[in-house]
């Protein structure tokens, strides 16, 4: 069998592509809108995506990303600095974990806090979501967001999340964005069982309005591609935490061994 993660990538590179250069810095074969689920940890086995970065980098997200009420501009912080700094800048402005903790006129709203809190009282709410595009201050974040809204959705008892981005880098940004969501939901899981609630993970669907490959990453999309033979998906060991004492760490993934490829990231 092949993992969840390598099915869903092989299916989408099954589907017509437009090959994309006019007014693009960083030409790209895009696929457009796609969805994908999962129902495991969504950890692929023809390329490696590090937990620890990516658990780290949910950490600076629910954080604040290095920012206060006060100074509403994320902040290359020692948690992404191995995956940020070598082209983020120091100043990011409001954008990310500063949406997520400080969004609105004087970063008073915290949506994660805010969210959190309405699942804990009303578990089936339909109105669980966060987002991270504020139009207005789009023109001020050094790299607008490319995942812009998380919905969850407790139902029989299992707590799922609906991710959507407006863009999606499959070859570096997808690993990332999914395992991070799969993290997330966990956490959330956990913070509903903490006030008494009976509910375990559920799925996870991740939607992207431009799915795409960029051609300076081509090398690197081939390797994906080629099949790997499992009889099992990757065991993924989920951290106890919840939502607000969640520090980076706790996730693991057992015997993780896929072959690394670099590639490189485009930042448009």
């Amino acid at each position: 069998m092949w993992c969840e993660y390598d099915y869903n990538i092989y299916n989408l590179s099954r589907q017509e592509a437009e090959l994309v250069t006019e007014g693009q810095e960083y030409p790209y074969w895009c696929y457009g809108s796609q969805s994908f689920v999962f129902t495991h940890a969504p950890l692929s086995q023809t390329r490696r995506v590090s937990v620890d970065m990516a658990q780290k980098e949910l950490y600076w997200m629910l954080d604040g990303s290095g920012a206060t009420r006060g100074d509403r501009s994320a902040k290359v912080t020692e948690d992404v600095e191995r995956m940020w700094s070598p082209w983020a800048g120091d100043e990011l402005g409001p954008m990310y974990g500063v949406q997520w903790r400080y969004a609105g006129p004087g970063g008073l709203h915290d949506q994660v806090a805010n969210i959190t809190q309405r699942l804990i009282d009303h578990p089936t709410t339909k109105r669980a979501v966060w987002t991270t595009w504020a139009p207005y201050e789009v023109d001020s974040m050094r790299l607008p967001p490319c995942t812009t809204t998380w919905a969850f959705n407790v139902i029989g008892g299992r707590v799922n999340l609906d991710i959507f981005a407006r863009s999606t880098d499959v070859v570096c940004g997808m690993p990332y964005d999914t395992l991070e969501g799969w993290m997330l939901m966990h956490l959330i899981t956990n913070t509903l069982g903490s006030h008494g609630h009976e509910v375990r993970p559920g799925k996870l669907r991740f939607t992207t309005a431009n799915a795409h490959v960029y051609t300076q990453n081509l090398g690197v999309w081939w390797e994906m591609l080629q099949p790997v033979r499992v009889e099992r998906e990757v065991e993924f060991i989920p951290s106890k935490q919840g939502v607000f004492n969640f520090k980076g760490k706790g996730f693991k993934a057992v015997d993780y061994k896929a072959p690394i490829y670099s590639a490189k990231v485009a930042v448009v």
